[in-house]
This record gives C-alpha cells, structure tokens and sequence, in this order.
C-alpha cells in the first residue's frame, strides 16, 4: 500500500484529492495496525490461542501486515494459524453461542487500549464502546450498559454527525435499553424522531427503517397505545412482504408481531387468519422442530383457548410437547 501511494503520490502530486485519498488509507492502515496488535496478545491470554475470536484477530493482522507490505510477518502468523484452524474451526462455532462472559473479559480491556491507542473520540473506539454496552445487556447488566451507551450518543453526533448510520444504531439500542429497563417514554422520545430521520436518510423501504417501524410499533404496545402499534404495523407488514419476500423471517417476525397486536384489541378472528398461514409456513421454511416454529404452536394454541376451542387447544399443546 505505501508503494501505492508514492506511486500516486509521484504521478498526481502531493494535493491531489487522489493522492489524499490514498493517504487516508494507508493512516487507517496503520491505525488498525495499532489496535490489532495488542488486541491479538489480549485475545490469546483471555481466551485462549484456539478460540474462534483469536483466531479472527490474527488473520486481520496479518491482511494488516499484508497491506503495509510485511509479508514475512503476514506468513509468521498465517502459516500455523491454517493448522490450528483445521483442527478446531468447525467445533468452535458451536462453542461460542451464548458466551457472553468470556467476550467481555475480552471486550473490557480492548476498550481500554482503543482508548489509550487511537484516542476517546476515534470511530474505532466508539464501536468498541458500542460492542461493551451490548456485552453487558447480553449479560442482564442493563444499567453498566445504559452508563456507557448514554454518552457514547452524545459523542457519537459530535464526532460522525445526528443522521450519521452509525449515531441512527445507537440511538435505537439506547432505545433497546430503555426498554428493557421498563424506561418506555424515554424509548419513545428517541424512537419516534428516529423513525423519521431514518425514513429521510436511508427510505421508507430499507431494510434498517422497517426495523425501526417494528421496534416503535412494540413501543406503542408497551405503553397501551395499541391502537397507534396497529396504525405502524398493518402497513409494515405488505412492505415487508414487497421488500423482503413473503417467506423471510424478518416478514414472518412481522406477521407474528402484527398477531400480537391483534390479540391485544381482542381481534381474535384476525389473529387467527394470520396465524394458522404462518404456522405453515414457519414450518416449511425453518422446519417443524424450530423454536420459532414450536412457538408458533404455541401461540395458536393459546388462540385457540382464548376462543375457547378447547379441543384444538390441546391437540396444538401436545404438539408443543
């Protein structure tokens, strides 16, 4: 990359915006470089030399030592990184779902060396903030989250801008936070202006906005506005189906959400129609034993005893078990 740039640097001059351009590359280069090589060091003694993550970390640093041409020190690392990989890739996957505490004993120090190494306010280390907070949420630890998610929006909008992808994700898992601390207005009071900025920003259709109309119309609900839920999530849901395709799991969430909505006015007959579909399809498209599927029974189910036929009810219930 720097041959790269003396080359271009040599052809257009050193205030060519292409030049420049190369110039920035080659910085952030070197500003990965910094993070990632004590990140692998950190990454080996917490976790181990055999842990996924590791593993991860070390072929990023050696594309890194690539990029700045140090390609015997891109070989140094990739060479016994394929035999370890060999042996313990496909095992691993299945090791780390669920593991939260062992990200954050890799999490809490890495923010501490982004902070000392690239600075507070650096993009990279904002993420690794953002990466902590949803660690500790993981965790059930909802109030360390919420102290470092709270100021990491107000930097945020002061370092990459309000209407920035990366401020509009924070504020929605402040939102999230919120939340799940049963602060509901507080939610709604960052959910409903984001809503708009993210429809002006990204549209009406991306995929990002329609989350975004999900997470507001379960706000409403939550707050018993179930009437406004529904003004939000009757027409999401023939967006979704034209933007995502019928079958997609995010419309298939959606259906279910809109079923919850239904129930919640007593719109049993509605929520009916929109179950017994869905339950076929979840079947055919993640399969009869999924979660999702079983839940699906399950709530056709307790439909079904709300209407009191008892016995659907139980043949569905026997199912589930």
């Amino acid at each position: 990359m720097e041959l790269v740039l003396e080359e271009t640097r040599q052809a257009l001059g050193e205030q060519h915006p292409e030049t420049l351009a190369v110039m920035q590359s080659v910085g952030e280069v070197y500003d990965a470089l910094q993070l990632e090589e004590p990140l692998v060091e950190v990454s080996q003694k917490v976790l181990g030399e055999r842990h996924q993550d590791t593993l991860s970390r070390i072929q990023n640093l050696a594309m890194r030592y690539s990029q700045v041409g140090r390609d015997k020190d891109a070989l140094q690392l990739e060479e016994p990184l394929l035999k370890l990989s060999k042996k313990i890739l496909g095992a691993m996957r299945y090791s780390e779902v669920g593991r939260y505490k062992d990200a954050l004993q890799l999490e809490e120090p890495l923010l501490e060396v982004s902070k000392k190494v690239l600075g507070a306010e650096h993009p990279a280390t904002l993420s690794r903030i953002q990466n902590l907070a949803v660690r500790y949420s993981q965790d059930g630890r909802y109030k360390d989250s919420l102290q470092l998610e709270e100021p990491l929006l107000k930097l945020s909008k002061k370092v990459l801008g309000e209407e920035h992808p990366a401020t509009l994700s924070r504020i929605q898992n402040l939102a999230m936070r919120y939340s799940q601390v049963g602060r509901y207005n507080e939610a709604l009071q960052l959910e409903e202006p984001l809503l708009k900025v993210s429809k002006k920003v990204l549209g009406e259709e991306h995929p990002g906005t329609l989350s975004r109309v999900q997470n507001l119309g379960n706000r409403y609900s939550q707050v018993g506005r179930y009437t406004q839920a529904l003004q939000l999530e009757e027409p999401l849901l023939e967006v979704s189906k034209k933007v995502l395709r019928e079958e997609h799991p995010g419309t298939l969430f959606r259906i279910q959400n809109l079923a919850m909505r239904y129930s919640e006015v007593g719109r049993y007959n509605d929520v009916l129609q929109l179950e017994e579909p869905l339950l076929e399809v979840s079947k055919k498209v993640l399969g009869e034993e999924h979660p999702a599927t079983l839940g699906r029974i399950q709530n056709l189910a307790n439909r079904s005893r709300e209407q009191n036929w008892e016995k659907n009810s139980g043949m569905m219930y026997y199912k589930v078990l």
